[in-house]
């Protein structure tokens, strides 16, 4: 898929819009209506955490100016995005994607405290 594809009513100026388009997208195709949005929430929560996985990920590799891409992602998409926000109709068990995203954030936070922790292994074994 091209970025135009992801980019439909999603800006998408730069690698973050693009990201936060590709993002919104997966959502979407697990989540996007009431019947996949409780079957797969409820019988799959893992899902979410994989895409938190690629997401924290993926976030790593963008240059930034911002000392965590992770928390500038979150409080400009996610937080403050009407995307993430949007209510799920007749949904129960999560309200919206944000829901979704915050009973899984621990994710966001411990992926990249394992990942430093492993390069950190590695150079260290590399100067050995």
């Amino acid at each position: 898929m091209h970025d135009g594809d992801y980019c439909i009513d999603v800006e998408c100026k730069n690698d973050t819009d693009r990201l936060n388009a590709r993002c919104l997208h997966i959502f979407d195709a697990f989540f996007k209506n009431k019947s996949a949005f409780e079957t797969d929430a409820n019988g799959n929560i893992y899902i979410v955490q994989y895409i938190l996985i690629w997401l924290s990920y993926v976030l790593s590799l963008i240059e930034s100016n911002e000392a965590d891409n992770r928390t500038s992602f979150y409080n400009k998409y996610i937080n403050g995005g009407d995307k993430y926000n949007k209510n799920i109709d007749d949904a129960t068990a999560y309200k919206n994607y944000k829901d979704l995203i915050d009973k899984n954030n621990y994710i966001l936070i411990h992926y990249v405290t394992f990942v430093l922790g492993l390069m950190e292994k590695a150079q260290i074994a590399i100067i050995v």
